[in-house]
This record gives C-alpha cells, structure tokens and sequence, in this order.
C-alpha cells in the first residue's frame, strides 16, 4: 500500500513537471502581445510609432517613411489557453501535446507587413499594409500629392 502510493506520487510528480514544461504552455506563454495599431493614426509621432511596432526595417528610397514586419500576436487569450494545456496535459499523462502543440504552433503567427510615411513634422501622414504579391492598401490618412 505505503509502496503504490510513493509510486502513484511520484507518477503525479513527474506528470505535472512535464505538463508545466509542455510545448504548447511554452509556445503559448512565448507569444508576443498584440501592437497598438492606433499609433498609425495621423499626427502620431515617428518615435511613438517606432516604440510600439519596434525598430523599422532598412528602406530604399523612402526617407519619410518607415517599413515595420512583425509577428501579429495574441490578444490576451495566451494565458487562458496555456492554463487549458496545462490541466490537460495532467488529465492525459502529456499525451494532449500530440494535438495542442501543433495547434498552438499555428496561433497568432501570421506576418503583419507595413509601411507608415510621416509629413514634414514627422507625424504620420498615412500607413499602409503590404502583401506579398499585390497592391499596397491605405489603412490610415490620406496619400500625399507630390
């Protein structure tokens, strides 16, 4: 009796230890936060944009604008859902990571590609976001005439 249960807390033990490093609670928790997209909105600053989408990537051509690439991110659902892969990697002894490590894999991981133009002030005149393989679409202000 005293021996099944040392085994059955030890069993328990080892199960929550994986279960707290399981992938998707990891992948889940790893998740980076979704970018204020309000600091696109004409007038904003270069450095206020800059602060919220990260440093832009290098541009030729376009000193007054900025192009910014970076993982769309998760709204806040990240630590309910890795609380969920956690009770139930308990309840299945690991074997859930089969199915929710993959789907983890796949949450919020799209691309979002823009470029923002500032006015002379450097406040944002317009953004746009960018897809591989088609027209740039105006998201914010209005194109500049030139």
């Amino acid at each position: 009796m005293v021996k099944s249960m040392r085994t059955s807390v030890v069993v328990f033990a080892v199960v929550t230890a994986a279960a707290i490093a399981g992938c998707s609670i990891n992948r889940a928790l790893d998740e980076p936060h979704k970018k204020d997209y309000a600091v696109l909105q004409p007038g904003t600053s270069r450095d206020l944009v800059r602060a919220e989408l990260g440093q832009p990537l290098t541009s030729v051509g376009h000193d007054d604008c900025d192009v910014f690439s970076f993982q769309k991110g998760s709204s806040g659902w990240k630590y309910v859902r890795a609380l969920g892969y956690g009770v139930l990697d308990v309840a299945t002894f690991g074997a859930s990571e089969i199915a929710t490590n993959p789907t983890e894999a796949a949450v919020g991981k799209g691309k979002m590609r823009l470029r923002v133009c500032y006015d002379a002030k450097q406040n944002v005149a317009y953004s746009e976001r960018l897809e591989v393989g088609e027209d740039a679409k105006l998201m914010t202000g209005v194109y500049q005439k030139q």
